[in-house]
C-alpha cells in the first residue's frame, strides 16, 4: 500500500532554488530507492522548465515504505535547508477536516504513552494519507490493525476497523477521541 505525505515550509527556500535543492534530489533519490515518488513531478518540472523558479508552499510525495521512506524525505529536506516549523494544515488536506489536530498541541508533540510503550495519536511527522480510503490517519489504538483519523469531506473522528472493512465515527475532536480513549468512555 502507498501512502502520500505532504512536506511543508517550501517558502523557506528561494523559487529559484526549490528544483535544483530540494524536488531534483528528492525525485532522484526516492526513484533510486524505490521507496516512493512524486506524484505531480511532470508538472513541477514543466513549471520550473518554463520559467526558472517554484512557488510551492508543499510538496506531495508518495511513499511505498512509510518508515524508511519517511526518513530519507527529511533528510533530503533537511540537506536542502528546510527546516520544519509549527504544523500547518497542508493545502492538500482541508478537505479531511483536520484543523483541530493542527491547531493542537498533539501535532507537534502527539501523545506516547509510557507505560503501554505506545503512540496513540502521533505527531505530524507520522501523519500520512491514505489514498485507497481517502483517511488521513493520525493514529492508532494499537490492536487489530485499527487506525483513527479523519475523512475526506466529513465531520469528527472516525477509526477504520481491516476486520470489519468499515469506518466508525469516534469523537467530535481529536482532544475528545484522546480524553475518552485515555478514560475509557470510549472503546473498540
Amino acid at each position: 500500500m502507498s501512502v502520500l505525505i505532504v512536506v511543508t515550509e517550501l517558502q523557506q527556500l528561494p523559487a529559484t532554488e526549490c528544483w535544483p535543492r530540494l524536488v531534483k534530489p528528492l525525485a532522484e533519490e526516492l526513484a533510486n530507492s524505490g521507496l516512493g515518488d512524486l506524484p505531480d513531478l511532470d508538472s513541477i518540472r514543466n513549471e520550473f522548465d518554463e520559467s526558472g523558479s517554484l512557488n510551492l508552499n508543499e510538496l506531495v510525495v508518495r511513499l511505498f515504505n512509510f518508515d524508511y521512506g519517511r526518513q530519507l524525505v527529511d533528510q533530503v529536506v533537511n540537506s536542502a535547508g528546510v527546516n520544519r516549523g509549527k504544523p500547518v494544515v497542508p493545502e492538500r488536506w482541508h478537505r479531511f477536516n483536520c484543523t483541530d489536530y493542527f491547531n493542537s498541541p498533539l501535532a507537534e508533540q502527539g501523545y506516547w504513552d509510557e507505560l503501554g510503550q505506545f503512540w496513540y495519536i502521533w505527531p505530524f511527522e507520522r501523519v500520512y494519507e491514505d489514498t485507497e480510503r481517502l483517511f488521513l490517519v493520525i493514529g492508532s489504538p494499537g490492536v487489530d490493525g485499527i487506525d483513527w483519523g479523519y475523512r475526506f469531506d466529513h465531520l469528527g473522528l472516525w477509526k477504520w476497523s481491516p476486520i470489519d472493512a468499515e469506518f466508525v465515527v469516534i469523537a467530535p475532536s481529536v482532544d475528545m477521541l484522546l480524553k475518552g480513549w485515555l478514560s475509557g468512555a470510549i472503546t473498540l
